[in-house]
């Protein structure tokens, strides 16, 4: 069965909203054993809808609660020594590493893969963030808006309605998050399936404005080859 296909591996998530947390989702919905590592403060999509009766409820979000299916969960402050401690006692027994966090803040939160490869080896860490591990943008600060104009999503978006002289338009909700997720999925198995012939594990870097830029078909190649917008 289709839930079965990642039975075994063992996967450690965390960070906030939706790109890490799609990853997870989609890797627990195929059977892998999926551990939610939340901040005290509470996962932000706990206070996005929908919620039933319009009512909000840190328990009830409709987005959070769609997210996190399938997984287990544990509270960690990852700011203070004892929850990095914990951390690393996870990533000692995992296969998979899913975050997406800052590149500025992963050292503060005991994200260095570097030090965790050294607990465990075979650890495959994929981080995911708006702007990548390096180049001049990567302490950015971005949102799902910053990403879809950044990666030319909402350049473009205004072509395909009735009104093609509009300004850029976002993509209703969080696209371009889940996409960093998608993407984010579909690295992280390819690294699995190195780590099973060779045992080793790696750090996988994934840019979300990379990946909006990838799913834009063939506008670049209409530019750079037809001089065309």
């Amino acid at each position: 069965m289709a839930e079965q296909l990642l039975s075994g591996i063992k996967v450690v998530e965390c960070g906030d909203m939706i790109s890490a947390a799609y990853t997870g989702k989609l890797l627990a919905d195929f059977g892998a054993d999926v551990i939610k590592v939340e901040d005290p403060s509470g996962d932000s999509a706990r206070q996005r809808g929908p919620f039933p009766g319009d009512t909000p409820h840190a328990e009830k979000s409709g987005l959070f609660l769609y997210l996190n299916a399938n997984k287990q969960g544990v509270t960690l402050n990852l700011r203070e020594s004892k929850g990095q401690a914990v951390l690393q006692s996870l990533c000692a027994q995992a296969d998979i590493l899913l975050h997406n966090y800052s590149p500025r803040d992963m050292g503060g939160l005991g994200l260095d893969y570097a030090k965790l490869s050294q607990i465990n080896p075979g650890l495959i860490m994929t981080s995911i963030s708006y702007f990548g591990q390096t180049g001049p943008h990567r302490d950015y600060n971005a949102y799902d808006l910053t990403a879809s104009n950044a990666g030319g999503w909402a350049y473009i978006s205004p072509g395909a309605s009735d009104y093609p002289d509009l300004p850029p338009l976002k993509a209703f909700g969080h696209q371009s998050d889940f996409q960093g997720g998608v993407h984010a999925g579909v690295a992280t198995l390819g690294a699995y399936y190195h780590k099973c012939i060779t045992g080793e594990g790696q750090h996988l870097d994934v840019a979300i404005q990379e990946c909006i830029a990838a799913i834009l078909e063939m506008n670049f190649m209409h530019y750079t080859y037809s001089d065309q917008e």
